[in-house]
């Protein structure tokens, strides 16, 4: 399982959020999670490292850029502009398959974190996931079998994830303002509306305990919020072909 380097098509080339729950709930992803993927975390033990994420974009980026988290906020960040200091502190925290190379399936670095004390050993280029190479691997090919490798990707835990595991509070909430992703939690959520469920986490000590770690708004009629809603699905399908992934023989399911 190799570490493809990062360019704008990792990012561009997630489906829409409305594009992910059609697949969400066309697989009944909600019991395939709960059961065998959780199955699989636990056999490699990287309920304690990873979340399971839905796969999915709040809008595009222009080249050169990447969507940089800090604290609660995530905004487009230029690399051509921003101090190479600075870049080299920008780590990945979300990953999604890919068939892309001719050394066979990979991870796509799509969503990254400003770390300060991050040196450049474990920066952009240098992620080391050696470790976790069999599960990688066993959660790829569960997934290709599935036709979910375009839905279903992982992402590092925080150590606020990790606290709230048993924790009764709700999951945050992330909302979109043009190309800003701004997380809330729960109880001060600006705006009344549904959530959809988009990462979860896994527990050893109770059988089929699954937990959701974080969700985006929706409105009342269940569509996405109107920001997040910018790219049509037509631009996700073409994106597809540009990132080189041969996963869209699940395109039906849309």
């Amino acid at each position: 399982m190799q570490l493809i380097d990062y360019d704008t098509s990792s990012f561009n080339g997630m489906p829409s959020l409305n594009m992910a729950l059609n697949a969400y709930n066309t697989h009944k992803l909600d019991s395939i999670i709960s059961t065998s993927i959780r199955d699989i975390f636990l056999k490699h033990g990287a309920h304690s490292r990873f979340a399971l994420n839905l796969i999915h974009r709040h809008f595009t980026l222009h080249s050169q850029e990447r969507n940089v988290h800090v604290n609660n906020i995530a905004l487009p960040w230029d690399a051509a502009t921003m101090p190479q200091d600075i870049l080299e502190r920008t780590v990945p925290i979300l990953w999604r398959f890919s068939k892309s190379g001719t050394a066979g399936p990979g991870l796509l670095s799509c969503e990254f974190e400003y770390e300060p004390r991050a040196s450049i050993a474990t920066s952009t280029s240098a992620v080391d996931l050696s470790r976790d190479k069999p599960f990688l691997t066993d959660l790829y090919v569960f997934l290709a079998e599935q036709k979910l490798t375009r839905y279903l990707g992982i992402s590092r835990l925080s150590a606020e994830d990790k606290s709230n595991m048993m924790s009764p509070t709700l999951p945050p909430i992330e909302i979109t303002e043009g190309r800003a992703n701004i997380t809330f939690p729960a109880h001060l959520q600006p705006q009344a509306g549904k959530a959809a469920q988009v990462s979860w986490r896994f527990d050893e000590n109770q059988l089929g305990n699954t937990k959701c770690v974080s969700s985006c708004q929706l409105n009342l009629e269940g569509s996405h919020l109107r920001w997040h809603d910018e790219e049509s699905d037509d631009d996700d399908d073409d994106d597809d072909d540009d990132d080189g992934d041969d996963d869209n023989d699940d395109d039906d399911d849309e």
